[in-house]
């Protein structure tokens, strides 16, 4: 078959000389010309079926496109419109949560104001103090509120009212010096009217009566490292040793001085008392607890073990050890063998057989 450029020249021949292929002989040759022209129009016509179904394809995909494009936009801005009316909801919901706060705000610190008010008007300290923590912030018990700097200021009033509330009264002279006991529940002054006196730091009433003996004015008194002894230090020229629980003296005044005691205190292990004087010395004097008890409760304190069975039996001891050597879990009665053992012995009153021998 002609086709392309031969095919159209063929054409371009028929209709330019048709005279020339009117003749017999012409005739085969017309008609492949014709039969070429034929399947040629034939597969334009197929292309340009297949190219119009193409952009028929073409449109609709590009309207599908379109119509995507329009949904995504839409979707898009509806939900950017969605996320700006979230925004400014957020916006307002935290400006609403401000201006809360400054209302509670405000109205705590008209509270705090009124509380420290109430608190200077209270005759008594307590109130006024508990009062004033009403009025300010508290972040350990978990209290929010604005500060308020008056509050802390009558605190700060109230609390150093609270702690000079107590006045130990009873002296009939100057009150020349005072100390509290190391576990800090109890005061031991000294005074020029000769006495020293204890006093309870809590309440602040005097206990028992006044340390009397001296025969001059009590120039100082301290207590004990343990609590259990006073020394008292006078212008008659000596120091005394008291009995802090029954406020007795202990043993005979501790002279040497020639002149005025101006103080006196224990050594740390209480052994000892170091004393200073207008006679222009300061002496240290060894001393022993007082009394047999409590000579023996010391030296039982001291002890770091006990005999043991053994040794009992080779110094000719009962075997039954004494009760203090279990009471304070001494080796080697320190087990809890020997604790049930003493238990039962003194709750049915009968000697119980003896734990195995350590």
């Amino acid at each position: 078959m002609l086709g392309g450029l031969l095919l159209s020249r063929a054409r371009d021949w028929l209709l330019k000389y048709p005279q020339r292929f009117l003749s017999r002989d012409m005739a085969a040759l017309r008609a492949f010309i014709a039969t070429s022209a034929e399947a040629e129009d034939a597969e334009n016509g197929r292309i340009a079926a297949q190219e119009a179904r193409t952009r028929r394809i073409e449109r609709r995909i590009l309207q599908g496109a379109i119509a995507a494009a329009l949904v995504f936009t839409a979707t898009a801005l509806f939900a950017g419109l969605q996320y700006f009316a979230a925004d400014r909801a957020k916006q307002e919901a935290v400006t609403e949560r401000h201006h809360a706060e400054d209302q509670r705000n405000q109205a705590q610190i008209t509270q705090s104001l009124f509380l420290v008010n109430l608190s200077r008007q209270q005759d008594d300290p307590g109130t006024a103090i508990l009062l004033a923590l009403e009025a300010l912030p508290d972040t350990a018990a978990g209290v929010t509120r604005p500060y308020v700097p008056e509050a802390e200021l009558q605190l700060d009033g109230a609390w150093r009212a609270l702690r000079e509330r107590l006045v130990l009264k009873g002296h009939t002279a100057a009150v020349r010096s005072a100390a509290f006991s190391p576990d800090g529940k109890r005061i031991v002054t000294a005074s020029f009217d000769t006495t020293a006196r204890l006093w309870d730091a809590e309440s602040g009433k005097q206990i028992g009566e006044p340390l009397s003996g001296h025969e001059a004015a009590v120039q100082s008194a301290a207590f004990s490292l343990d609590g259990k002894r006073i020394v008292t230090a006078s212008s008659d020229t000596t120091a005394r040793l008291w009995d802090a629980e029954s406020g007795k003296q202990i043993g005979e005044p501790l002279m040497g001085h020639t002149d005025a005691v101006r103080s006196a205190a224990f050594s740390p292990d209480g052994k000892r008392i170091v004393t200073a004087s207008s006679d222009k010395t300061a002496r240290l004097l060894r001393i022993f607890p007082g009394g047999t008890e409590e000579i023996v409760a010391v030296a039982k304190a001291a002890s770091p073990r006990c005999l043991t069975a053994k040794q009992r039996h080779q110094f000719f001891l009962p075997t039954v050890p004494p009760s203090w050597y279990i009471e304070q879990e001494k080796w080697p009665y320190d087990t809890l063998a020997w604790k049930q053992w003493l238990s039962s012995d003194t709750l049915t009153g009968k000697r119980q057989p003896l734990p195995s021998a350590p």
